[in-house]
């Protein structure tokens, strides 16, 4: 089944290249043509919505056909999973025996006290194409140096995955095991940088029928159900997990159940929370800031002579503003680190709202953050 999904994934890539190419040929005949701007401008358009249009029909039927495929091999994998998960218990078992019989175990605090800190950082220009992009990889490189210098995260345990590193399998993968290898105590940081679309629901589960994906350097998509999967598969109780999304289509990015001051930070009579029925709580603390709502863009900007995602740039200055207030006691609360972003991106004319969306209900007014 791998090779079939091996194919499938070629096929894909290789009309998806083919209709890319055939989107730039025909913009660059439109600009040779002899002809009034408005009317230029016109067909401009015109042949964007059609490759727009285009690209997701075949993203459409490449997830019905990875599907299909993905159904035979789980059937025939079933009965292998059932012995795994046998000797898994018997292994547990044995484990939890071993642990009742120690006088060592160390209290809560202790473990969280002893966690680690990793990160997971995903910067995508799309270098020589014709969906390019510039500040991204500086939104990744960003990211780092701010962890090292101000939150402690050592240097090997931060990884960067730039252009074409990023590929889907890399992407998934590092993701996987940011999340897999962590234990309770461990606070996790995991960004993406790059360009995100939307496309009809495929599971259900959306509130405004869209799934949103990201889209990797190799062209292929990342659904939101697949992340979310991973974190409902591997994160593991007391593990904190911040994730940073900007990208188009991103304000619920990662099917998170609670979604906090949507439009506005401001506490009305329905309260501040939407709760999403139909996604699942996280075991583990999650908390997402997304660069815009689901129908709106994340842009690319020129900001102080330097290319960045508008967004990142908003939470990084955010975060530097409240740290270098003087006699700073208190750590900024996700509602006040939010609100600052929304004043930044406002004030440099910026009609993106970030999202914040959680895993578990929380108090996100009073409740600091800890990166």
């Amino acid at each position: 089944m791998d090779e079939e999904i091996r194919r499938l994934n070629a096929s894909f890539k290789s009309y998806s290249e083919k209709l890319e190419t055939r989107k730039l040929n025909l913009l660059r005949y439109v600009a040779t043509m002899r002809i009034q701007p408005r009317i230029k401008a016109y067909y401009v358009q015109y042949i964007n919505n059609w490759y727009n249009t285009t690209l997701q029909n075949l993203v459409q039927r490449y997830n019905v056909l990875l599907k299909q495929i993905k159904q035979i091999k789980d059937k025939y994998e079933a009965q292998a999973q059932a012995q795994s998960q046998a000797q898994a218990q018997a292994q547990a078992q044995a484990q939890a025996q071993a642990q009742a019989s120690t006088d060592t175990k160390p209290s809560a605090d202790m473990a969280d006290n002893n966690g680690i800190k990793k990160a997971v950082l995903i910067g995508i220009n799309y270098t020589d194409t014709v969906n390019e992009l510039y500040g991204c990889v500086n939104d990744a490189v960003n990211l780092k140096n701010m962890l090292k210098s101000k939150y402690n995260y050592n240097e090997e345990n931060i990884k960067t995955i730039l252009n074409k590193e990023a590929t889907r399998e890399t992407i998934l993968q590092e993701i996987t095991n940011l999340v897999k290898e962590a234990s309770k105590g461990d606070s996790l940081f995991l960004s993406y940088s790059g360009h995100g679309v939307s496309t009809n629901d495929r599971s259900g589960d959306e509130e405004d029928g869209k799934d949103e994906l990201l889209v990797t350097s190799d062209n292929y998509a990342i659904f939101d159900d697949e992340l979310k999967q991973i974190l409902d598969t591997h994160l593991q109780e007391g593990v904190k997990l911040f994730a940073l999304f900007d990208n188009c289509h991103s304000g619920t990015i990662l099917d998170l159940p609670y979604q906090y001051f949507k439009t506005s930070t401001e506490t009305n009579s329905e309260g501040n929370v939407i709760v999403h029925p139909k996604c699942s709580e996280t075991k583990g603390d999650v908390v997402c800031i997304s660069g815009c709502r689901d129908d709106q863009v994340s842009m690319d900007a020129y900001i102080n002579f330097v290319y960045t995602g508008a967004m990142t740039r908003s939470f990084i200055d955010a975060l530097a503003q409240h740290n270098n207030e003087p006699n700073t006691t208190v750590e900024i609360s996700w509602k006040s680190l939010l609100e600052n972003m929304r004043t930044s991106l406002k004030s440099r004319n910026f009609e993106q709202v970030p999202q914040l969306t959680c895993g578990k209900k929380t108090d996100m007014s009073n409740m600091s953050i800890n990166l």
